[in-house]
């Protein structure tokens, strides 16, 4: 089941997301920016998964004139709805998947990545179940992580979401970013490569 959703939206595409973040490489960087990469990201991965590339539909405060552009999105918090969802992943039946971002490093707890990583998704499903709500954990890597062993622990709790996806930056360059996504839940999956060019 994938909710209707009704707020007040700005629809764009992951292409128009990469084609603004080539112009713009420092709004990556910010709130929103980091959000609509999370989204870009995961549209991407259900493209290789499904074949399927989901555009993405931005909550804002109130319906203007005329739709905000990227870098007004991006740039100004006033627009932004402060809630549980950042963005939706729009299907081709007016339904959508929620998504709520958030970055490890701002919420790191724990001796090493893996046990931050499991502890952040612990604290986030203290919620009541959502069967839409996709769960989208941003972090820069460096070295393995025992994936194996984070999967297991998520089976033990009671988890709230329909996905939960990793977004593993492992390299950046000034051209580029590489990212190594990973679904965590409801299954885990063989990693899937991104290379967002800037």
């Amino acid at each position: 089941m994938k909710r209707r959703i009704f707020e007040n939206l700005v629809l764009v595409t992951p292409a128009a997301i990469e084609n603004h973040f080539s112009h713009y490489p420092l709004d990556i960087k910010k709130k929103r920016g980091i959000e609509l990469l999370a989204g870009c990201l995961i549209s991407r991965v259900f493209e290789k998964l499904d074949g399927y590339l989901h555009e993405i539909s931005i909550p804002v405060r109130e319906r203007t004139s005329r739709p905000p552009t990227l870098g007004e999105l991006i740039a100004d918090p006033s627009l932004h709805v402060d809630e549980d969802v950042d963005l939706y992943l729009k299907n081709d039946n007016s339904s959508a998947h929620p998504i709520q971002v958030t970055e490890l490093e701002k919420h790191f707890l724990g001796k090493d990545l893996d046990e931050g990583l499991f502890n952040l998704i612990r604290k986030k499903s203290k919620r009541s179940p959502d069967p839409d709500l996709v769960l989208a954990v941003i972090a820069n890597i460096e070295g393995a992580l025992k994936l194996d062993r984070i999967v297991e622990s998520i089976e033990q709790i009671s988890c709230p979401f329909c996905h939960i996806f990793l977004l593993a930056k492992y390299q950046e360059t000034e051209r580029f970013s590489r990212f190594s996504c990973h679904m965590l839940y409801p299954e885990f999956r063989e990693s899937v490569e991104i290379e967002f060019n800037l």
